[in-house]
């Protein structure tokens, strides 16, 4: 798979633009700041463009999964923009379509290694667990499919708000001890397993949320990582100034920005989930 920091352009929807516009106005900032590609994808039904978006694998080839994600019933049914959008875009040129229901947030990759949590064992019923494993690691072209269990109480099941890659060997994980030490260390074996090491960040999840979707405020572990920049969702909470000055210890070769998105963070999202990063060669060429 593209490793966020071979990205070099950043997709929104443009959904994204008309209900939160501070944020779409902060990412553009920062993003033209350092020289990235800022560009606003037509005609989307939502701003969680990350889930329904195709996965890139290599620079020339892309992957469209299932969006049917089992949190979309009811009034929210309409939301699932099932492979609508990804393949009509002008630049993918090779998109394999997967019957695999797996949103994009719950995929982070780096070159031959990905970590998803168990729900997509849930979402895929008919597929034994090796079949399912077997058939996304070929789809993915992985060595190694690195399968982490989903955080308890979160209807989402997303790995992209849990763990997140810094190298080919750290990773940046919540740190779970207020939510339950059990779970906690079960999260932590899943990694080590894999001859990772964790970096745990704080992680402060607030009450609320909106439709049943539990809030993201206090969930940093959700940023955004293109290129040599990291952009980090701040929420005006104490802690932000924590993860800011432990991933610039830990991350000297990265810029790290903060943008303010709690009103986003309230409707169970942050940066990665309305953010969709890929690699577009030559430079000066994209579109």
């Amino acid at each position: 798979m593209i490793a966020d920091n071979e990205a070099n352009v950043v997709y929104v929807a443009d959904t994204l633009e008309w209900r939160f516009p501070s944020v779409f106005e902060g990412l553009r900032t920062i993003l033209e700041k350092h020289g990235i590609p800022f560009r606003t994808i037509r005609g989307t039904r939502d701003v969680w463009c990350r889930d329904y978006l195709p996965i890139q694998v290599t620079e020339d080839r892309f992957v469209q999964f299932r969006y049917s994600p089992d949190y979309l019933t009811g009034k929210y049914k309409h939301l699932r923009a099932d492979g609508e959008i990804g393949p009509t875009l002008p630049f993918i040129r090779n998109c394999v379509r997967s019957e695999i229901v797996l949103d994009g947030g719950n995929v982070v990759g780096r070159g031959d290694r990905a970590i998803v949590t168990d729900k997509v064992l849930c979402e895929n019923p008919g597929r034994p667990r090796s079949q399912l494993f077997h058939e996304l690691k070929d789809a993915l072209n992985l060595r190694e499919l690195i399968v982490i269990p989903q955080e308890p109480l979160d209807p989402i099941g997303h790995s992209d708000g849990m763990v997140r890659w810094l190298d080919d060997r750290r990773v940046v994980v919540n740190d779970y001890r207020d939510i339950g030490e059990r779970f906690r260390s079960r999260m932590l074996r899943s990694l080590e397993r894999f001859r990772l090491e964790p970096i745990e960040i704080p992680y402060c999840p607030q009450n609320g949320g909106r439709g049943g979707i539990s809030s993201a405020v206090g969930n940093w572990a959700n940023f955004l990582h293109v290129g040599g920049l990291i952009i980090l969702p701040i929420f005006g909470l104490e802690d932000d100034q924590t993860v800011l000055q432990k991933l610039r210890e830990r991350c000297p070769q990265n810029a790290i920005e903060g943008v303010v998105c709690r009103d986003l963070a309230e409707e169970g999202g942050v940066v990665n989930c309305v953010t969709w990063q890929v690699n577009r060669a030559p430079a000066g060429h994209v579109g």
